[in-house]
This record gives C-alpha cells, structure tokens and sequence, in this order.
C-alpha cells in the first residue's frame, strides 16, 4: 500500500487505513473489553455440574381440606372508609345467600 500524499505533495509517515484506526482504537478497545467481561461472565456463571445437586420429590396429589385456623385480639378497623349516597332510598328485605357462599 503507497503511503497517501498531503496536499503538499510530500508523502507521510501514516496510511490513510493507520489514521482512520487510531482515530477508533478506544471504540475498538471497548468493544474488546464488552466482549472479555461477556465471556468471562458465561463461563463463571454458566452451568456446573460438580457444584451443583438437585434433589428431586415427588407427592401424590389428593383431594381435601385446607384448613387454617387463627386467633388474636385487638380492634378492628376498615382500611378505608367510604360514605355512599344512592338516588333512591329503599329497605334492604333480603340477602339471597348462603353461609359458604
């Protein structure tokens, strides 16, 4: 490769190509650098056999109740308390539900 020529006509020390890459070598380095820490993150991270155990268990499903029963003391409060205004008034005569429900 001819070296290039500055306007003067006098050659120069630096191929057109050894300028463009030292104007990029910190993007190139830092590129160098992602890719060290990609692989040195897989390789640390990525699985091994000889350290880690798995333990298996299996149950047989059934059909029941869960049950939790809990007890305390104290004084109950509603969270959030809000007044309710309806267009109509009216007198609650039944609640069509049963315990369970």
């Amino acid at each position: 490769m001819a070296p290039s020529r500055s306007p003067a006509g006098r050659g120069t020390s630096r191929p057109a190509a050894g300028r463009r890459l030292s104007r990029r070598w910190p993007e190139l380095l830092l590129g160098a650098l992602c890719i060290g820490v990609i692989a040195f993150a897989v390789s640390s991270i990525g699985s091994s056999s000889a350290s880690t155990t798995s333990v298996q268990r299996t149950a047989e499903a059934t059909r029941g109740v869960v049950q939790s029963t809990i007890s305390g003391s104290g004084k109950l409060e509603a969270a959030k308390q809000v007044d309710l205004s309806f267009g109509a008034s009216g007198e609650v005569t039944g609640i069509y539900v049963k315990a369970g429900e």
